[in-house]
């Protein structure tokens, strides 16, 4: 087997011809007539202009049955893709949604039907196959694609059972667009996750991260400063950065997406949306022509800030009505409103 060329610099290992092929690609897709259009109104158009047609006219007993959308993994599906997610993973596509009775009857002849599309359109690589590919597009029964994203089909979920779901994983289960579902039930169970934790697991899980953002934010990132462990510190601000925006999430009743799109999909929300995703910008600027400790200042107040507002939601929202400033205090307060005996038993930091 003939082994990949490797460059070493220093202790970086690079594969070349991965590189090579993808900036070959970049170069290809950024020279593609395709106007404005993103990886989501591309695949829209792919199903109504070449795919629709002829599921309409192979299956006309059961078009009424037939759901058709792009959801789950993928820049795309949050609307987030660019010109350099055309890299890899990328181009028109999308997910058919059968249910359990009908997946036995056509399901088979419909995955068929899909990789017989062509494998370019208006100047892109189709997504038809791949080991990738496989399982996030083409054909699905509708309960084995949530499970397969989430982990269960039930509805309801039971509050307990919500907890260990990653956040992630219920952000790409309520992404994207249905372009089509006659028959409502993939819409259906959307629809449910798409109003959000129940409220004693969204308490629980925003008890949780105030301990997170207080114990690493509000205290052990000047800590760390003071004793000169700057790695530290880096480490305890990406984490108060994220526990804050989980925090923003639940108080928007939203689920918090894969973690290189936070801070861009904070942007979006309503409630503390804008003032947080401009503090965590800050937070992350470079300053280089500002002094160490001028930095060090700057971002304990940037902390402090953040912190506050939160805080100043939380009495708004009526979770807690303590003076305290830091945020970790809350964490207590806002775990006793929970209802639920046996998700307010739970260890506020559940892992």
């Amino acid at each position: 087997m003939i082994q990949p060329l490797l460059l070493y610099s220093g202790e970086m290992q690079v594969n070349v011809g991965l590189m090579f092929r993808r900036c070959r690609l970049l170069e290809r897709y950024m020279s593609a007539d395709s106007g404005s259009l993103n990886g989501m109104e591309l695949s829209r158009l792919f199903y109504t202009e070449v795919a629709e047609p002829l599921i309409r006219q192979g299956f006309p007993e059961h078009v009424d049955r037939i759901a058709v959308g792009l959801v789950g993994e993928g820049s795309a599906c949050f609307g987030y893709d660019d010109v350099v997610s055309r890299d890899h993973d990328w181009g028109p596509g999308f997910c058919i949604w059968l249910s359990k009775e009908d997946l036995p009857v056509v399901g088979q002849q419909l995955q068929e039907l899909y990789e017989q599309l062509p494998w370019e359109f208006k100047g892109f690589r189709t997504l038809l196959s791949g080991p990738r590919v496989d399982f996030r597009l083409g054909v699905f029964e509708t309960g084995m694609f949530y499970e397969r994203l989430i982990g269960t089909s039930i509805q309801p979920i039971p509050d307990a059972q919500w907890l260990p779901i990653p956040e992630e994983r219920l952000a790409t289960a309520v992404n994207g667009e249905v372009f089509t579902d006659p028959a409502g039930e993939f819409t259906a169970y959307r629809t449910y996750l798409k109003q959000g934790y129940p409220e004693d697991v969204r308490m629980k899980k925003m008890a949780q991260y105030c301990f997170i953002a207080g114990q690493t934010g509000q205290y052990n990132y000047d800590r760390s400063l003071r004793r000169g462990e700057k790695t530290a510190a880096f480490l305890a601000k990406a984490r108060f950065i994220e526990a804050a925006a989980s925090i923003i999430y639940l108080l928007n009743h939203k689920y918090k997406p894969f973690y290189k799109w936070v801070h861009r999909g904070v942007k979006e929300l309503q409630v503390l949306g804008a003032e947080s995703h401009a503090i965590i910008t800050a937070l992350c600027a470079d300053r280089s022509g500002v002094s160490q400790h001028q930095n060090w200042i700057d971002d304990v107040n940037l902390i402090e800030k953040l912190s506050s507002l939160i805080i100043r939601e939380f009495r708004e929202e009526g979770l807690s009505e303590i003076p305290s400033d830091f945020i970790l205090d809350h964490g207590p307060i806002i775990n006793s409103r929970i209802t639920d005996p046996e998700i307010r038993d739970l260890p506020i930091l559940l892992g």
